[in-house]
């Protein structure tokens, strides 16, 4: 299976259609969090489309709404699927990457990553025009909160930096 770009666009355009008369920053947070919700259920977890369609609202989601920096979201977005492509390697790491335990992890691919960073331009773009004023902290240890193996290191770098 292999990331469809039309596939992720109307997934894209359906969970932030179904908030469409929300405030834009509002809309954002609500499409992640419902595409979210239905890929750790009902959905097909390890969908890459669905997958980077996830991580294109996520990433448009903490960037305009000033939860991270739009730098920090880079680093984000490159270094989950780095890690994730290490924890595929074998069945335990994998496991630990896991949001929900019994849903399996989607396979890393660039075009995933790119729509991650596409995420990132987009919601920069949504901060400029919907909150000019809003900044976001250098770097916040809690948007690595992902659960499993990465609440543990978002706690360490917090007690260490």
């Amino acid at each position: 299976m292999a990331v469809n770009e039309q596939t992720v666009r109307a997934l894209i355009d359906h969970y932030q259609g179904r908030f469409m008369l929300s405030p834009v920053l509002e809309r954002n947070r609500l499409a992640f969090r419902a595409i979210k919700d239905f890929r750790n259920g009902a959905g097909d977890s390890a969908d890459e489309s669905l997958a980077a369609a996830e991580h294109y609202l996520f990433a448009r989601y903490m960037v305009s709404n000033a939860v991270t920096s739009a730098a920090q979201m880079r680093v984000l977005v490159l270094g989950y699927d780095g890690v994730k492509a290490v924890a595929q390697t074998n069945s335990y790491t994998e496991m630990a990457m896991r949001h929900n335990k019994s849903r399996p992890t989607s396979r890393v691919s660039a075009d995933s990553v790119a729509w991650g960073l596409q995420g990132v331009d987009d919601g920069a773009e949504d901060r400029a025009q919907h909150a000019p004023d809003q900044s976001a902290p250098l770097w916040n240890w809690d948007a690595m909160k992902f659960g499993g193996a990465t609440d543990a290191i978002a706690e360490f770098g917090k007690k260490v930096y």
